[in-house]
């Protein structure tokens, strides 16, 4: 099949599905740029068509709720843009900033009313989940470490108050 046969019939394609695309589009009150996000969920219908499972669901079902769901997240980047990283909690920082601050800034959390230092960190044995401790602690968000370390902020999360419950633990020990 050539590049024109293709093209035609991606066309084709989107012109028979664009009812199903503006309806989905149409349940949002305020879309800006319409053209431009109408043009993102024509690309989005083709997207759909790969994934969709016939034996799941019917054709303009799928397609009416991946378009939807695939502008809702779309909006939310959209929404973002542009606003003041430090106002919202995201921290706009450099991996060697983050490398900085682990290793020379002296650490003290609270723990069942005591407060502890790096020697009490250090007895966390992994590394990464060491640095995610004293990075959490530092006042950095379980997104701005996520996305440092390439993982989700739910994650980062597990892995801070896992840590910090076996600390805990360890400091039972030693009464």
């Amino acid at each position: 099949m050539d590049q024109n046969n293709f093209t035609k019939i991606n066309d084709e394609f989107v012109m028979k599905n664009e009812p199903i695309i503006r309806s989905s589009l149409n349940q949002f009150k305020k879309i800006d740029n319409y053209e431009d996000v109408l043009q993102e969920a024509r690309i989005w219908s083709m997207e759909a068509k790969v994934s969709w499972n016939k034996k799941k669901s019917k054709w303009s079902t799928y397609l009416y709720n991946y378009v939807s769901w695939k502008y809702r997240n779309y909006a939310k980047k959209e929404k973002t843009k542009g606003r003041d990283p430090k106002k919202y909690g995201i921290q706009e920082i450099e991996f060697d900033d983050i490398k900085d601050a682990i290793h020379d800034s002296v650490f003290e959390i609270k723990i069942d009313e005591r407060i502890f230092c790096n020697s009490i960190l250090d007895m966390i044995e992994n590394k990464k989940n060491r640095d995610i401790v004293k990075l959490h602690l530092m006042g950095f968000t379980y997104k701005a470490i996520g996305e440092k370390y390439d993982v989700s902020h739910t994650t980062i999360n597990t892995i801070y108050l896992r840590e910090i419950n076996d600390l805990k633990e360890k400091m039972k020990e030693i009464k």
